[in-house]
């Protein structure tokens, strides 16, 4: 049972980064990013990848279990 979930979670993570990839490959578009006074333009795609990549970089720090003794 170990190995089926460990296996299902590695499809499920596979199968949402082939479509966040796919979704950001998508949306190359130049747009303009503003934010209170700073403003400055990039791609949609480098923007929906960086927020990917907060996202999860603050799922897992958030998501760690404290160990106990």
């Amino acid at each position: 049972m170990q190995k089926i979930m460990s296996l299902a979670r590695w499809v499920f993570a596979l199968v949402v980064g082939v479509s966040v990839f796919v979704f950001i490959s998508q949306n190359i578009a130049a747009i303009e990013v503003r934010f209170f006074t700073f403003s400055f333009e990039t791609s949609r795609a480098a923007l929906i990848g960086a927020s990917v990549a907060i996202g999860f970089i603050l799922g897992w720090l958030f998501g760690l279990k404290p160990r106990r003794r």
